[in-house]
């Protein structure tokens, strides 16, 4: 989660702003770039410094290693926004496929590998440093472009603003995505806890399935065709509309079969979570139907608007959450959904 955290704040809107920028000068994208490396330069700075005070907090040692060296996968997230926001605007798409492909693929073997040979925990260290360094690699191959020694504080600030409009989008979009397990946690226990995150399991994974295969496509094309309200408003409605065709179908089966599937994928002990999968394919159904709305938003210049919807999720759902706890795991599930969808609408 600290790691994660920290990625968000490093990725600091620079792919966006690549991206969605209508014109990019050299002098652009070398400002950018040494932005991105120096804020991630900043933040393993701060976490080879603060990793002991995290591992006293947390009564585990082993914590000071772990943050240390996981924090080492930053500097190439860091050193590689503008490369892959520049593939992103190209709509090079394939290469950037073949970039994941072959990171997961070598994180996952490297991993593996630790874990047989017993190396715990440090499996997954191992695991994440190598995905990050080849796509480190990959994204260097691919993208062709090379960081000048240029630096402008006039396109630093033409860009800080929206930049910074972005990675508070993300802070808030993280802490949404974890409120609804601490505060179950802390207020239902470790028990219900594992129920609903083995009964959102599925509903999240196939939205994010959706989601990324649409919302990166969405927000190049978008950002292309800003400057013609006409023909946006009509890839808009385009995309919504086949958007919608596939993905209802499919989150609405999980709504009327959740339980069954959820038995069937995860077994009878774990039958209690079935309710949490329909409840969370709603929200999922809700969302996958306006999964464009933040691409468009953001294409067009207006990340802000983003920022207050799911804002607004992060005051409706911890504060519904609390009231009804009292009444159980469904209720606080229940009433979770409904501020998550407060934000495809908030949008809309």
């Amino acid at each position: 989660v600290y790691v994660v955290f920290l990625e968000l704040v490093v990725r600091g809107g620079i792919t966006e702003v690549v991206v969605q920028r209508k014109n990019l000068s050299e002098l652009d994208k070398d400002t950018a770039f040494w932005v991105s490396a120096f804020l991630g330069v900043v933040a393993y700075a701060l976490s080879i410094i603060l990793a002991p005070f995290v591992a006293t907090w947390t009564h585990q040692e082993e914590m000071k290693d772990l943050i240390q060296w996981m924090a080492l996968g930053i500097l190439p997230i860091a050193f590689t926004r503008v490369q892959e926001g520049m593939l992103i605007r190209e709509m090079e798409f394939k290469k950037l496929a073949l970039r994941r492909m072959f990171a997961t693929l070598a994180g996952a073997v490297a991993g593996i590998t630790m874990a047989l040979q017993g190396y715990g925990v440090w499996s997954l260290v191992g695991q994440q440093l190598i995905d990050r360094l080849v796509d480190f690699i990959a994204l260097n191959w691919f993208s062709k472009w090379h960081p000048g020694w240029k630096f402008s504080l006039r396109s630093l600030q033409e860009m800080g603003d929206y930049s910074f409009k972005i990675i508070a989008t993300n802070v808030v979009y993280f802490v949404n995505t974890q409120v609804d397990r601490l505060i179950i946690g802390q207020l239902l226990g470790a028990g219900a806890l594992g129920v609903y995150v083995v009964g959102r399991r599925l509903a999240d994974v196939l939205f994010a399935m959706v989601s990324n295969l649409f919302s990166r496509v969405s927000f190049s094309v978008f950002s292309r065709l800003q400057d013609d309200k006409e023909k946006t408003q009509n890839a808009y409605l385009k995309v919504s509309s086949i958007a919608t065709l596939l993905s209802v179908p499919l989150f609405a089966f999980l709504v009327l079969e959740g339980a069954v599937i959820t038995l069937l994928l995860f077994g009878s002990k774990w039958s209690d979570a079935g309710t949490v999968a329909q409840l969370a394919g709603v929200s999922a159904l809700f969302k996958a139907m306006l999964i464009f709305s933040a691409p468009l938003l953001k294409a067009l210049g207006y990340p802000g608007s983003v920022f207050r919807a799911l804002a607004l999720q992060s005051l409706v759902g911890p504060l519904l959450s609390i009231m009804v706890y009292p009444f159980g795991l469904y209720a606080v599930a229940a009433v979770w959904v409904l501020g998550e969808i407060t934000v495809p609408f908030a949008l809309a």
